[in-house]
C-alpha cells in the first residue's frame, strides 16, 4: 500500500494522494474480466460464457472490495486532516483569545491610568484657578493701593508745588529784606 500515513499527511503540504497498488490491482481485475467476457463471446460457447461471466463477477467483487478499502483509507486520511485542521484552529483561537484578553487588560490599565491622570490634571486646574482668583484679588487690591498712592503722590506734588512757591516767595522776601537791611546799613553809615 503506497498511500500516506496520517503523520505524513499532517506534515505534507501537498494534498494529492498517489495511486495505490490496490486501485491498480482493482483496475487490472476489471480489465481482465472484460477481456474474459470478450473472449467468451468470441468463443461463443455457453461454458466459456458462463465461466467468463463467473470470473467477471468474482473479479468485480474483488475490485469493489479493493476500491472500498482504498476509499475508507482516503476517508480516514481526510478525517485525520480535518481533525488536525480543527486542532490547529482551536489552538489559534485560544492564542487569539489570550491576545484579546491581554489587549483588553492592557487597554483597561491604560484607561485607568489616563483617568487618574485626567483627575490629577483637573485638580491642578482647580488649584490654578483658585490661585488665579487669589492673584486677581491681590491685583485688584494692589491696583486700589496704587491708585491711592497715585492720589497721595498727586497731593504731595501739589503740596510740594505750594511749598516751592512759598520757598520762592520766602527767598524773594529774604532778598528784599537783605536788600533793605543793606540799604539801612548804608544809610546809617552815611548818617554817621
Amino acid at each position: 500500500m503506497s498511500t500516506r500515513t496520517p503523520a505524513e499527511s499532517a506534515s505534507a503540504p501537498v494534498r494529492r494522494a498517489p495511486r495505490s497498488r490496490r486501485s491498480v490491482i482493482a483496475a487490472l481485475f476489471l480489465v481482465t474480466a472484460i477481456g474474459a467476457v470478450a473472449a467468451g463471446a468470441v468463443l461463443g460457447t455457453t461454458t466459456a460464457l458462463v465461466a467468463a461471466g463467473a470470473y467477471a463477477a468474482v473479479a468485480g467483487v474483488i475490485a469493489a472490495t479493493l476500491l472500498e478499502s482504498v476509499v475508507m483509507q482516503v476517508r480516514r486520511l481526510w478525517a485525520f486532516d480535518r481533525a488536525n485542521l480543527v486542532s490547529t484552529h482551536r489552538t489559534d483561537a485560544v492564542a487569539r483569545s489570550r491576545d484579546h484578553i491581554a489587549f483588553a487588560d492592557s487597554m483597561a490599565a491604560r484607561l485607568t491610568e489616563r483617568q487618574a491622570r485626567i483627575t490629577r490634571i483637573e485638580a491642578e486646574i482647580r488649584l490654578a484657578e483658585r490661585r488665579r482668583d487669589e492673584l486677581g484679588q491681590a491685583l485688584v487690591d494692589e491696583q486700589e493701593r496704587s491708585a491711592d498712592l497715585e492720589a497721595s503722590l498727586e497731593q504731595v506734588q501739589e503740596d510740594l508745588a505750594h511749598l516751592r512757591d512759598a520757598l520762592t516767595a520766602s527767598e524773594a522776601a529774604e532778598k528784599r529784606a537783605r536788600a533793605e537791611v543793606l540799604a539801612w546799613e548804608a544809610e546809617s553809615r552815611e548818617l554817621a
